[in-house]
């Protein structure tokens, strides 16, 4: 995604084509099932068969980040998320939010891995436990400047997050804690 783009990249000739423009820029690209999700903030999300065939939600919802954790597409806004297991227009509603920590810190990225759900914060990590309850990752990134880029682009890699903040790069070992 580059703006309100969705680009294609040729495996074979490497050309990059534009796939379609969307009313909003997007924030997100998640694979769920066998769709493409397409996150908008400032609209409704989109989501893309395997046929490439686009269709715009109407399950009212405005995600920033998706991420897929086991049967379920979890979604972020700004303070809460919320999952839903078929997320197509005419599929299953998305949970009751659950709020993440004060809403005076955004989130700023979503990340799946291994059966649980990471919420990167502009202070610091989360993570949902098996009940949804929700907990601190690590404390180590509250004493760094606060900005809306802390936690964005988080990825997981080898069993380890690693969640840049500032001028930081945080490696969580997930395994060992």
């Amino acid at each position: 995604g580059a703006n309100n783009c969705l680009m294609r990249v040729n495996n074979s000739t490497g050309t990059i084509t534009m796939q379609a423009a969307f009313p909003n820029a997007i924030t997100d690209l998640c694979v769920f099932g066998s769709y493409l999700y397409i996150a908008q903030p400032t609209g409704v999300f989109w989501y893309m068969s395997t046929a490439e065939a686009f269709t715009e939600s109407n399950m009212g919802r405005t995600p920033t980040y998706f991420a897929t954790v086991v049967n379920n597409l979890w979604e972020a806004s700004t303070t809460h998320v919320s999952y839903s297991p078929i997320p197509t227009n005419g599929g299953t509603a998305f949970s009751t939010q659950i709020a993440i920590d004060t809403s005076t810190n955004i989130i700023t990225d979503l990340v799946g891995y291994d059966s649980s759900l990471y919420i990167i914060k502009q202070d610091r990590p989360f993570y949902l436990d098996s009940a949804n309850n929700v907990n601190v990752l690590t404390n180590m990134t509250q004493g760094l400047i606060k900005s809306v880029l802390n936690g964005c682009n988080t990825v997981e890699w080898q069993g380890k997050l690693y969640m840049p903040y500032g001028t930081s790069l945080l490696e969580y070992d997930i395994a060992s804690g």
